[in-house]
This record gives C-alpha cells, sequence and structure tokens, in this order.
C-alpha cells in the first residue's frame, strides 16, 4: 500500500500557498463584513481545494481564527483524496467505492481511536491511523519539576513516559544543575537514541506520519524505524530551565533567597515584598532581555502577576507572595527531516 502514498502527491496546495492563507487571515479577519470583499486577494488559491474553502469560509463567518496546523492537514487529506480517487462528500470527510478518509472531528469517531486522518479500506474493514505533522515538528514535549538544589524530576503521572525521558533527566542532574541554564538551553539531541525512542512512543498508535517535502506529500508507516531513525533530525531538542507553564512556587526556599538577595530588595513583610523597581524589565519567558509577557518577570524562573504588582512614585513597588507563579523547565524532542524527497521516496517505493 505504501507505494500508493508516492504517485501523483503533489500538494493541492503549496507551502507558500499555506502561508499566505494563513497570514491573511490572521491579518484581516473582522476588517471586512463581505465575505467577497475579504476573500478576493485570495480566492485564486482557495478555488483550488474546495475543502479549504469550506474551512476558511466557516471560520471566517463564526469570526475565529484558523486552528494551529489545520489547514495543512485539510491539504493533506485533500492530497490523499486525489490519490485514492476519492470524492470531498462533507466537511472532513472524502469517499468511494473503495476509501472512506475521515479528517479530524470525524476520525476516530466511535472507535476509541484519536488521529488526524483515517482512511478506510472498504473492501478489508481495515482502517489506517495516520498523524500530520510539518516538516518540522515537535513529537514529544514533557513539564518537569526541580528541587531545592535545581535537579530536575518528571511532573509527568505516565510511568511509561517518566521511563523514555529519565536517562537524559539522570544525565542533566549528574553534570548540571537548572540554576545554571536560566537564559538559554540545554542541548540533548546528541542522545539520538533516546529521541528516537521518545518519538517511537509518541506515535506508537499510528499506522502512518503524514508530512511534507518540497511541497510533495511524505507518508512514513511507522513500522520501521530504522528508516526513520536516518530520515529525522533531532536538532534543537532541548530542555528549558524556564518553560511557558506557570504554576504556584514549587522551590519556595530557592525563590525567597533569590528574592532577599536581589539587589532590588528592600523589605519583606508577612505577605508582600518591597522591591526598588520602578520598570519591569522587559524579559522573556527564558529571563533573558526582549520579551513581551502578561505577566512580569523579575527573577529568573519566575514571574509575577500584573494585578499583583503596585508601582510607587518613589521607584518602588510591592508585590504580593499570592502573585508569584513559578516557571515549570520543560523537555521536548524536535524533529525535521533532513533527507530530500526523492532520497525519501527511494527508501520507502523499495521498502
Amino acid at each position: 500500500m505504501i507505494a500508493n502514498f508516492y504517485e501523483n502527491n503533489s500538494l493541492i496546495l503549496t507551502k507558500k500557498e499555506i502561508k499566505i492563507l494563513e497570514e491573511y487571515f490572521k491579518n484581516n479577519l473582522g476588517k471586512y463584513s463581505d465575505w467577497k470583499v475579504f476573500s478576493s486577494p485570495i480566492i485564486n488559491i482557495l478555488n483550488k481545494s474546495m475543502p479549504v474553502m469550506d474551512y476558511y469560509k466557516n471560520q471566517y463567518d463564526a469570526s475565529k481564527g484558523l486552528q494551529c496546523g489545520k489547514l495543512l492537514e485539510i491539504v493533506i487529506g485533500d492530497t490523499l483524496s486525489r490519490i485514492f480517487n476519492t470524492s470531498y462528500i462533507a466537511p472532513n470527510i472524502f469517499e468511494s467505492n473503495k476509501y472512506r478518509i475521515s479528517l479530524t472531528g470525524e476520525a476516530g469517531k466511535g472507535t476509541g481511536n484519536t488521529a488526524d486522518i483515517e482512511i478506510l479500506d472498504k473492501e478489508s474493514g481495515h482502517v489506517y491511523i495516520g498523524e500530520v505533522k510539518d516538516e518540522i515538528a515537535r513529537p514529544g514535549d514533557c513539564d518537569l519539576k526541580y528541587d531545592e538544589n535545581g535537579h530536575l524530576y518528571s511532573s509527568s503521572r505516565s510511568t511509561k513516559w517518566d521511563e523514555a525521558w529519565r536517562p537524559i533527566i539522570d544525565n542533566f542532574n549528574a553534570n548540571t544543575c537548572t540554576f545554571d541554564w536560566f537564559g538559554h538551553n540545554y542541548p540533548i539531541s546528541k542522545h539520538k537514541e533516546i529521541c528516537v525512542n521518545i518519538t517511537r512512543n509518541y506515535f506508537k498508535n499510528i499506522d502512518f506520519l503524514f508530512t511534507c517535502k518540497e511541497d510533495k506529500l511524505v507518508t512514513i508507516p511507522m513500522n520501521n524505524f530504522n528508516a526513520i531513525s536516518s530520515i529525522f533530525s533531532f536538532h534543537g531538542s532541548e530542555i528549558r530551565a524556564a518553560g511557558k507553564n506557570a504554576v504556584k512556587p514549587f522551590t519556595k526556599q530557592y525563590m525567597k533567597n533569590a528574592i532577599l538577595n536581589s539587589e532590588y530588595f528592600i523589605e519583606e513583610t508577612a505577605d508582600a515584598y518591597r522591591m526598588k523597581i520602578e520598570v519591569f524589565p522587559s524579559l522573556d519567558c527564558r529571563g533573558r532581555n526582549g520579551g513581551i509577557s502578561s505577566k512580569y518577570n523579575f527573577i529568573p524562573g519566575f514571574k509575577v502577576e500584573k494585578n499583583k504588582v503596585t508601582f510607587d512614585n518613589n521607584g518602588e513597588c510591592t508585590i504580593l507572595k499570592s502573585g508569584i507563579l513559578q516557571l515549570n523547565p520543560n523537555i521536548s524532542v524536535h524533529m525535521a527531516i533532513k533527507k530530500s524527497y526523492n532520497e525519501i521516496k527511494k527508501i520507502f517505493k523499495e521498502d
């Protein structure tokens, strides 16, 4: 079956066209009350794919933004429809006498599966499960915690997930600590075998990974991990000492010491800290200059909710302790296709 995916498989829309649609929608939604006026600059692209047209207009009518990755998913579904000679019969559904292709919203309905795409072979009754990823993607991502010494531990509830990450976390703790990595990331791509295992665990319940390269559909059978490890690079896989998710402080002593030792500290009261800060520095979530956040950052790894800070006219402020949040560290595997389309096609057509 895999050979079928490598014939007549140019994407219905190019990646550039998908990007144009995404940017146009984001920058113009709400500016025009008439669909014809709104869509006129990009109508030639929309006319290439009725499923994309329908989704685009539905989001416009509902005044909702485009879901992340949804256009690529629909484009790949429409491309598969052409490969399997099915017809678009309803949003997310393509069908013929031989096959039924279902996208998110319909895929997995009644089966207990979660999938981006399902392909039902009506003759055999077999359902192929597929997931859509861009050619650069993150197949594994997990929030962590660290103790008062800066040593990482997993906050996951899944024992199997913990086991997958454990070798990298143990290596990190043996050689360094979280406090040394505020402001930059700890690379883990050198642990390629572990990254491959994490990727395999992430995709363990699907048959095919659908992605793209050079504006062609790339279909990768997930039972061939020897090939997968040679196709993908895991460069950029990393541990972030301070990720995006903010929670109640979990290293309270470290936090207190960092505040008391800060050059800005004035005094501590029962429910607040007085700090000599006129304007908080504009820091990103990793503690680096230049970011913009809905919360203030005043010590690495922590945020302060803006409504819990009061500024005085004398260049000082009061920070309520209840408004201080700690940023979870995070570990993630990044994967990107490193081979050309023709190299990938050769691997799987001859597999």
